[in-house]
């Protein structure tokens, strides 16, 4: 029965205080019905009389030079552009609300775009449209300096050379829920979004093929695109099954999918000084804390790093299926972010050996070349620690989870889905 009226637009069901019935000792459950139905008739008795009302009035309104008012949401674009063309498709409408406010999305006050119509390659930098009146750069340095406090750590005034952050991580049938949520929570501060599709599934064996979605011509791809912000650039990477791969097991499958996020990140210039971030769509850093990495003295982002355990690890909160259920005591443990000097490809490979691999030198690290943290017995002497791979960020222990001076340093929406 509640359920029932929490879909009506009003909440009619206030008025059953449980602390009130408990003292009165009234039967709560029929006393609710009896209520609830008594406004439920009250607010369909007035519907029905502000209908009947416009109805009689269309007549003598039909042909006065005015315009009725109308709900922008149920009037289609002239000019439909991909976000229009996935809200009419939409069924969820809780999906469609969010699809909308990406539309016309403006970055919280803080925002900056660091990266100019090149992605940083001109030096420019960009401030995004912002409602904040207050442009004193004292009072902004102020800012950060407690940012950076909140989460133990020290200013350090890279206002005009912030890290850039790259995002990496899977995509296929994703709910637009925790994407768009994503998008919003990093608008403006990704230089660059890197996601990787494939064309199966983790099943056992290599019948379970899927449709890409995010193809480059889709309009799924023009819209993920699109709402990380106007100088973010969003890349999807086909990957394609292997039958070779697929008989090492899943897990190897998942891994050699993650190492596509290297090459993009190398295309897109990631240096030493930049950050990597590896994680799902539905997994994310807060705002706060991914601009106190831009700007904030964070000891496993100096420079002449050993990488031995360089990861910063996501203490994140959980949303199961719903935003109104958190579960108690459960902290998940991505994404995870690192600095590019201890990265595979993007840091140097000459001072960080690299150490043996289950798979044609990819795949996950073996006994004694890194497996765990302290586990280099094969290699002695060893001050300079092999460089990391994506699959590393995710699945070898050498980290620090986040700052014990915030209770949360991300989120993770998990398991959205909009049917079953």
């Amino acid at each position: 029965m509640r359920n029932y009226f929490r879909n009506i637009p009003m909440r009619p069901c206030r008025l059953c205080n449980r602390n009130w019935f408990n003292r009165n000792r009234f039967n709560r459950n029929w006393f609710n019905i009896i209520v609830c139905s008594e406004f439920v008739f009250i607010y369909f008795s007035i519907h029905f009389i502000i209908m009947s009302f416009l109805s009689s009035s269309q007549l003598s309104l039909a042909n006065r030079n005015f315009d009725m008012p109308v709900l922008v949401d149920l009037v289609d674009p002239v000019d439909p552009g991909p976000l229009d063309i996935l809200i009419r498709k939409v069924e969820h409408f809780s999906v469609r609300i969010l699809l909308n406010l990406m539309k016309n999305y403006e970055s919280p006050d803080d925002a900056r775009a660091y990266y100019g119509p090149n992605n940083g390659t001109d030096g420019e930098a960009k401030r995004i449209k912002s409602p904040s009146k207050d442009t004193n750069p004292v009072v902004d340095v102020d800012r950060k300096r407690e940012r950076c406090q909140r989460f133990g750590y020290e200013y350090d005034g890279l206002d005009k050379n912030p890290r850039r952050i790259f995002f990496g991580g899977l995509i296929a049938d994703d709910s637009w829920h925790p994407i768009a949520v994503h998008a919003a929570e990093a608008y403006g501060l990704y230089h660059s979004v890197s996601f990787i599709e494939s064309n199966a599934t983790l099943s056992n064996d290599n019948t379970q093929s899927r449709q890409l979605r995010f193809t480059p011509d889709s309009n799924n791809f023009k819209v993920l695109s699109q709402i990380f912000g106007p100088s973010t650039k969003v890349t999807v990477d086909a990957y394609v099954d292997k039958l070779e791969v697929r008989n090492k097991g899943t897990i190897i499958v998942e891994d050699m999918q993650r190492e596509l996020i290297l090459q993009r990140w190398k295309k897109n210039g990631m240096t030493g000084d930049d950050i990597g971030i590896v994680g799902d769509a539905d997994e994310m850093f807060t705002r706060d804390f991914m601009l106190a990495a831009q700007t904030c003295d964070i000891p496993q982002f100096r420079r002449g790093q050993d990488c031995k355990a360089p990861k910063l690890v996501s203490r994140a909160l959980v949303f199961e299926s719903s935003p109104e259920c958190t579960p108690k005591e459960h902290i998940w443990h991505h994404p995870d972010m690192m600095i590019g000097e201890c990265i595979d490809k993007v840091g140097d490979s000459k001072i960080h050996k690299p150490g043996k691999r289950m798979f044609k030198g990819n795949g996950r690290r073996v006994k004694g070349y890194g497996e765990t943290p302290n586990d280099y017995s094969l290699m002695p002497n060893t001050t300079m620690f092999p460089l990391w791979k994506p699959l590393d960020f995710r699945s070898t222990e050498g980290g620090t989870q986040g700052s014990d001076k915030q209770a949360y340093s991300g989120y993770h929406l998990h398991n959205f889905f909009t049917s079953v």
